[in-house]
């Protein structure tokens, strides 16, 4: 066993049976799965490791006894095994399935063409490419299928240009397949007469092209993907007899190989081999200790690493829009518990939050990857439990996402339309069609606007925390300097003089009830989990950019209702009765009149829209996450990237089901309000899963934050708090409601609840029947075959 850490290795248990040419395949419980393979014979036996003990225990045996095939890890988490060499030296083309979940093995259709020495390789699109080998006349083949784990069917594809055995097959970060070397010709033992020619693959035609060749001839080689899309090939036989020595890296960009010289081995492999030692860190950057945490953690990195704290903590911030969030739902609270609400609610509410985003910190810092809560749900569960709890999990945290983003536009809409009926005095008079109409429009321009690389992205992030702060201080200066005397108040009318100004009779439920407003606006810390692997230092990174945002909302969100509250006037019903639909937007008219009103309200409609944007980034990365693993409909399709890196089918499917959200706004304005609360309930119970698992299992590995000592007692607060929060969103805000004055939360959480039971338990094409939870995308046969590289052969 090497241990990345101390750079060593260690002795662990022998196999059951002695094996050579067999695979070795990671599971996404954390085994490894050892088939087939020669003794003295061919083998069908098969083994799992068990890292925790460092035992091997036997499994199901494979139907067939093979060598020389291959075994690839699909996104559904099962293995499947092509081809291979059997009794009789026969060539196979027989294919086999392997469920971790039950340890069993089934037939599935074969091959087209029999072959061994072969590769197969897992596309973006959730496919397996098999190419080349030799087949049973020792034919060296060129030829190319593909296998389609959702019908378990074969279809032929493009044949590469040249024949070859023994070859490397490297995905590229844009989703193309690089083929290296191999042999053209040989007897029984496959990839005889080494090539130095390399060819690519197109998915998306099916064709192959040229490119150009290696400088040495090379197979059984071994080629593995850097951190920044090029291709290490290491190692290889020259020629029967000798083996390469001299490593070329492959460069994307410009589709060249160049030699690498020998002071600049021992960086590269060190990279590959994920050591972490210091000296070599400060060599090879940050970028390679990032993925290097992420591929132990069982995915391939596919996005590129352009945030810094500063463009994190820009997600986290712009995410809660602290300005335009408190001016969209300070009806809540104000209309709950008036003023003393409204500043108290906001305080204890930041303060209860502060345990969460410690306890998610600690996650974020163990895990950064952009499945966030999902991925930890998963890593912190026992096996029996994982796939139910992920698959539950995943769903609440999406849909809360989504609905945070449904609500966002929705407050978005009522600010822009605010506008216009303040600019017109009050004669323009939207309709709800008007409504769904600029609600629309407002998700298909926020959703284009994050159709970008992550580069661009970054600084824009950038540039959201700068816009959101100015909006903070303008928004605090514009009400205390410019409010006429005869709307300033007491700070006995602020902190201390209590109004229930609902409709609950109980004034310390009423109170409780303007909890909405911060628990709504500062939710969104928890978003910078979304850009872990798009993060340089994310295990620093994403914990601080979530506790720092969160503090700074506290002080500063603070500040805004206060000042608002100190110039609001004493007629809250007036406010709250405001025909341009929003308080906040009623308070700016008496305080600046008409024209400045107009104006600071459009620039906190752009902070909204900003914030919407955020949020959207959030849904898109959770449900590409998800995706990624197969757990959403469509997963194969909606998970591939574009050119530049960006899930822009999750960002469409993202709004077009807020669009269909957005529906209930031709119901009524309760209707409609009742998302923010489902927004909140969806995330808090995607928040607690993770924490709770940790509490009850107690399998948690500390990152580099951690709260030591304190944080069993923080995890328990913040549980707590959640649950309490959850209970109270549930409560409509009429204490004997009508109908139409229900709180429809109950319903959209009830729906998705139930949907994502039956589909997860549907006979036949249910989630159970194929989803394991996180799914490793990293191909561990090439990192042993890397490992392997540093010692001459």
């Amino acid at each position: 066993m090497f241990n990345t850490t101390t750079g060593s290795w260690t002795r662990t248990g022998n196999l059951n049976y002695e094996r050579n040419f067999h695979t070795a395949s990671a599971l996404s419980n954390g085994k490894v799965l050892v088939v087939g393979g020669m003794d003295n014979d061919f083998l069908n036996s098969a083994e799992l490791y068990d890292p925790s003990t460092g035992n091997w225990s036997i499994t199901d045996n494979m139907h067939w006894t093979r060598a020389w095939h291959t075994a690839t890890t699909l996104s559904n988490g099962k293995i499947l095994v092509t081809g291979g060499m059997t009794n009789g030296n026969d060539v196979l083309k027989t294919v086999e399935l392997y469920d971790p979940l039950i340890e069993k093995w089934k037939n599935v259709s074969s091959m087209i063409h029999s072959r061994y020495g072969h590769t197969a390789t897992l596309l973006t699109n959730a496919k397996v490419l098999v190419i080349g080998g030799q087949d049973s006349t020792r034919n060296v083949l060129n030829s190319a299928e593909l296998f389609d784990p959702s019908t378990e069917t074969w279809t032929i594809t493009g044949s590469m240009i040249n024949e070859r055995a023994k070859h490397t097959a490297s995905l590229l970060r844009n989703g193309n397949v690089l083929v290296a070397g191999g042999g053209t010709g040989g007897d029984i033992f496959p990839g005889m007469g080494p090539a130095n020619t390399s060819e690519i693959y197109d998915p998306s035609i099916g064709r192959w092209k040229s490119t150009n060749n290696m400088h040495y001839t090379r197979t059984w080689h071994t080629a593995s993907v850097l951190e920044n899309g090029n291709v290490l090939v290491v190692g290889g036989s020259e020629d029967d007899e000798t083996s390469s020595y001299t490593p070329e890296l492959y460069n994307s960009s410009t589709n060249t190989y160049v030699r690498i010289k020998d002071g600049q081995t021992k960086i590269i492999f060190n990279c590959i081999l994920m050591v972490n030692e210091k000296n070599i860190q400060n060599k090879i950057g940050v970028g390679c200790k990032d993925d290097d945490i992420l591929i132990r953690l069982g995915y391939k990195p596919e996005l590129k690493r352009e945030f810094s704290y500063l463009s994190a903590f820009g997600q986290a911030w712009g995410t809660i829009g602290l300005a335009p969030g408190i001016a969209g739902t300070l009806v809540f609270a104000l209309g709950s518990g008036g003023s003393v609400a409204s500043v108290w609610t906001w305080i204890v509410g930041c303060l209860f939050q502060i345990p969460v985003a410690l306890a998610l910190g600690e996650m974020g810092s163990s895990m950064p990857t952009s499945g966030g809560v999902y991925y930890w749900v998963a890593k912190l569960t026992p096996i029996k439990y994982r796939p139910l709890l992920c698959w539950f999990s995943a769903y609440m945290i999406t849909l809360g996402y989504i609905a945070g983003y449904a609500s966002a536009v929705y407050a978005s809409t009522v600010m822009f339309l605010a506008i216009i009926s303040m600019s017109t005095d009050g004669n323009y008079v939207p309709n709800k069609y008007h409504d769904y109409g600029v609600y629309v429009g407002f998700c298909i321009i926020t959703s284009v606007m994050i159709c970008f690389s992550s580069k661009i992205l970054a600084k824009i992030n950038e540039f959201y925390v700068f816009y959101q702060g100015l909006l903070c201080v303008a928004l605090i200066l514009a009400v205390v300097i410019a409010t006429p005397s005869t709307y300033r108040n007491s700070a006995a009318f602020v902190f201390i003089d209590f109004q229930n100004t609902g409709d609950w009779k109980n004034n310390g439920w009423a109170w409780c009830l303007g909890f909405v407003t911060p628990v709504w606006v500062v939710s969104g810390f928890e978003t910078s989990a979304a850009l872990a692997e798009e993060a340089a230092n994310a295990q620093k990174v994403i914990p601080f950019a979530m506790i720092s945002s969160l503090i700074a909302s506290l002080f500063i969100g603070a500040g805004i209702i206060i000042a608002l509250m100190f110039t609001m006037g004493k007629n809250t019903s007036a406010l709250l009765g405001s025909s341009f639909g929003t308080p906040v937007g009623q308070m700016l008219y008496n305080s600046l009149g008409k024209n400045g009103a107009v104006a600071l309200l459009f620039f906190l409609f752009l902070g909204f829209i900003f914030n919407c944007t955020n949020i959207m980034f959030a849904a898109s990365r959770d449900m590409f996450a998800l995706c990624r693993d197969g757990g959403f409909p469509f997963s194969a399709y909606l998970r591939v990237l574009t050119t530049w890196k960006a899930p822009v089918r999750c960002i469409l499917a993202c709004c077009f089901i807020s669009i269909i959200i957005g529906l209930l706004m031709l119901a009524n304005s309760v209707a409609i309000s009742s998302i923010f609360n489902t927004a909140i309930i969806a995330i808090y119970f995607g928040y607690m899963s993770p924490i709770i698992s940790r509490l009850i299992w107690n399998d948690f590995t500390p990152g580099i934050f951690y709260l030591g000592r304190f944080s069993f007692i923080n995890s328990v607060v913040a549980v707590l708090w959640m649950m309490f929060i959850i209970v109270l969103l549930f409560f409509p805000t009429y204490q004997t409601p009508n109908a139409e004055q229900m709180n429809y939360a109950i319903v959209v959480i009830g729906f998705v609840v139930i949907f994502c039971l039956l589909y997860y338990y549907f006979p036949k094409y249910g989630g159970k029947t194929f989803f394991r939870g996180p799914v490793r995308t990293t191909d561990s046969n090439q990192e042993v075959l890397v490992e392997t590289t540093i010692t001459r052969f």
